[in-house]
């Protein structure tokens, strides 16, 4: 698996991430990124489903788990999640997550929301 850089939900160049042999990618990706959000270097909670997938609850069930994960190896630190406020299913499941918005921005040619998740402590 070799590795290049790519750009966020958010438009922001990051490090780097993995490429998946053509054909296959991975649904959920939490990772530390450089320029994820306003200050840079923060974890973004990132997913892709197909659409047979949508509204079947695996981005929920995966995102909470990740988040589970997160909270303790990282005590303290933030994830921060873009997506397009048109993408309302992505909007209600930040909301789910308790992701809370930092700044909506236009990018892409679309409106994007930016959203903050911290651990509790």
């Amino acid at each position: 698996m070799s590795t290049r850089p790519v750009r966020s939900a958010g438009g922001r160049e990051d490090d780097e991430a993995s490429c998946e042999p053509e054909g296959q990618f991975t649904d959920g990706d939490l990772r530390r990124s450089r320029g994820a959000g306003p200050e840079g270097g923060e974890a973004e909670l990132g997913y892709l489903l197909l659409p047979e997938a949508w509204g079947c609850g695996y981005a929920a069930e995966a995102c909470a788990a990740a988040l589970d994960w997160f909270a303790p190896v990282l005590p303290g630190e933030p994830v921060v999640l873009c997506t397009q406020t048109a993408n309302s299913r992505s909007m209600r499941l930040a909301e789910k997550l308790g992701f809370t918005e930092v700044e909506r921005f236009e990018e892409w040619g679309a409106e994007q929301w930016l959203g903050v998740w911290a651990p509790e402590t």
